[in-house]
């Protein structure tokens, strides 16, 4: 999405990012990436293979995927909490930036607050190991991720809305990532 916005410099764009709870029943401590999806997709799947092809698509768009059939699978709760309070600093880009990289390329776990706050003191979020630590916005994010799960229920991560803000009638949504010119054909298609 990125690549393609940067081939788009006429086109003003704003990024929101909300939360989203894939699998709700995670124990706190996590499960392998095996076992989840051994779990979600069943026995005859080859998890070698499945983690295979996510590495090899990452790396066709720069990303080094530390992907294992023995990486961890944890809830996402804490991280989606750090994310409001770093939209509220204005650096929510940023942060999720961050906290992918803390997972999908360093393979530390989505719910460690220890590794959560040392990636905010990095991109500059102030105040995140006492708002980690607190209960403070924890049901509102709860609430929101309910409401984006049950919009988006059976379609997929990532899950994009692009929307045409002068003419918010021209919208598309879609599931799953894309290359960069699907991306760009869906800006000039709302521009």
């Amino acid at each position: 999405m990125e690549t393609a916005m940067s081939h788009c410099p006429d086109i003003k764009f704003t990024v929101s990012w909300h939360p989203f709870i894939l699998n709700s029943r995670i124990p706190e401590n996590g499960v392998t990436l095996q076992q989840y999806i051994l779990k979600q997709y069943g026995r005859g799947v080859d998890t070698g293979s499945m983690v295979d092809r996510l590495r090899q698509h990452g790396r066709q768009i720069g990303l080094n995927f530390l992907y294992t059939k023995d990486h961890s699978v944890t809830p996402t709760i804490h991280s989606h909490k750090l994310l409001r309070l770093a939209k509220e600093q204005r650096k929510e880009n940023d942060m999720v930036e961050r906290i992918f990289k803390m997972y999908f390329e360093e393979g530390k776990p989505l719910n460690s607050k220890v590794d959560l706050v040392s990636c905010a003191k990095e991109v500059g979020v102030s105040g995140a190991e006492e708002y980690l630590e607190s209960d403070v916005d924890i049901q509102e994010v709860r609430t929101e991720a309910a409401k984006w799960t049950q919009r988006i229920q059976g379609s997929g991560v990532p899950y994009f809305i692009i929307k045409n803000m002068r003419n918010p009638e021209k919208t598309v949504e879609f599931a799953g990532g894309q290359p960069a010119e699907s991306f760009a054909k869906v800006f000039l298609k709302l521009s």
